[in-house]
C-alpha cells in the first residue's frame, strides 16, 4: 500500500506520466512521483505540507516502487519513487484513489517527525490510522498521542483487543 498527497484535487484517477521535482532539496532532477508506506510518513515527505491546511490523500495501487536514497528524509519517510521505469513496467498506467484529506494542526508536525524518528514506532497503515490520527467522514486529524498512549494503542491493536 502507497500513498501520494496533493495540494489539489486529481481530475484523473490514473497515473500516465511522471513530473519534475522541483522543491527536493539537493535532490537530483528526475522526473518522479513519490510515495510512502502511510499517511503520516508520506506527510513528512511531502515539500508542500503546510500545518494548518488540508491535502488530499491519494492510496497509489503501484507494485513496486524504488526506494528512494536520494532524498533528504528517505529514512523517516520511507520515501520510495515511481520512475519512468516503474510506469513501463505497469503498461504505463497506476491506478490512484482518493482516500480523504489529512490535516495536522499549526506547530504539530514536529511531534509527527518525533514519533517517526525517536519512538521509532513501525506501524502499517492500517495501525498507523489507529493510533496516530482521528478519521471522520474522509478527513485525517494528527491526534498527537502522548508515547505512553500510542504504544499503548498499537500493542492492543496487535493483541486484537481494540474495537
Amino acid at each position: 500500500m502507497w500513498f501520494h498527497l496533493s495540494k489539489k484535487k486529481w481530475k484523473t484517477d490514473t497515473i500516465t506520466e511522471l513530473r519534475q521535482t522541483k522543491m527536493g532539496h539537493g535532490e537530483p532532477a528526475l522526473d518522479r512521483f513519490s510515495v510512502s508506506p502511510t499517511v503520516g510518513r508520506a506527510y513528512l515527505a511531502c515539500p508542500h505540507a503546510t500545518e494548518g491546511k488540508p491535502l488530499f490523500i491519494y492510496q497509489v495501487h503501484v507494485k513496486k516502487p524504488e526506494r528512494a536514497t536520494c532524498t533528504a528524509d528517505y529514512e523517516t519517510s520511507q520515501e520510495h519513487l515511481i520512475t519512468e521505469s516503474v510506469l513501463a513496467s505497469e503498461d504505463g498506467r497506476i491506478p490512484v484513489s482518493l482516500v480523504g484529506q489529512v490535516l495536522v494542526e499549526s506547530e504539530i508536525r514536529v511531534h509527527l517527525l518525533i514519533q517517526y524518528r525517536n519512538w521509532k514506532l513501525e506501524m502499517t497503515h492500517e495501525e498507523e490510522e489507529h493510533v496516530l490520527w482521528n478519521v471522520s467522514d474522509g478527513m485525517w486529524l494528527f491526534c498527537n498521542p502522548s508515547r505512553d498512549e500510542a504504544t499503548k494503542k498499537l500493542a492492543e491493536l496487535r493483541s486484537g483487543k481494540h474495537g
